[in-house]
């Protein structure tokens, strides 16, 4: 899977993020962080690097 805006991989806690109408995302965390996202996404805590709780906690984006 890779991100719809900037081709990388995603890992697979990028690639199960959903939102709120149970559809993937397909975001890298960098691309998805600078996005105006406005609404909750579904994130799965347990697939989580390091790297990427960063990321999300800078983001202001919270586990649904």
């Amino acid at each position: 899977m890779r991100c719809v805006s900037c081709n990388i991989s995603l890992t697979d806690f990028e690639s199960t993020r959903k939102d709120m109408h149970n559809e993937y995302i397909d975001m890298c965390n960098s691309c998805f962080s600078s996005s105006d996202v406005n609404f909750a996404v579904v994130e799965r805590a347990d697939l989580a690097e390091y790297e990427d709780i960063d990321i999300v906690i800078e983001g202001g984006i919270q586990d649904a």
